[in-house]
């Protein structure tokens, strides 16, 4: 059996186009995407306050969650 006929992969191309067809979106998806990210940031950074600040949440748990809320504001969404 030769090496050629024995290799059966295929090539499968993915190509994103976006809203290329439709430019008239492209601002009020950015400002709906901005809205979220910026709700979410908000929303991560009060807990990492609200745990720096309560003497009581000063556990291991709340520990852990502070460093994954800091983690998750800094990263983008995916």
């Amino acid at each position: 059996m030769l090496l050629a006929e024995a290799n059966q992969t295929s090539e499968v191309t993915f190509i994103l186009l976006g809203f290329s067809e439709f430019p008239d979106l492209q601002v009020p998806l950015f400002l709906v995407f901005l809205t979220i990210y910026t709700v979410k940031a908000v929303g991560n950074l009060s807990m990492i306050l609200i745990i720096r600040i309560n003497p009581k949440l000063h556990t291991p748990m709340y520990f852990f969650l502070s460093h994954y809320l800091l983690l998750i504001s800094v990263i983008p969404l995916r």
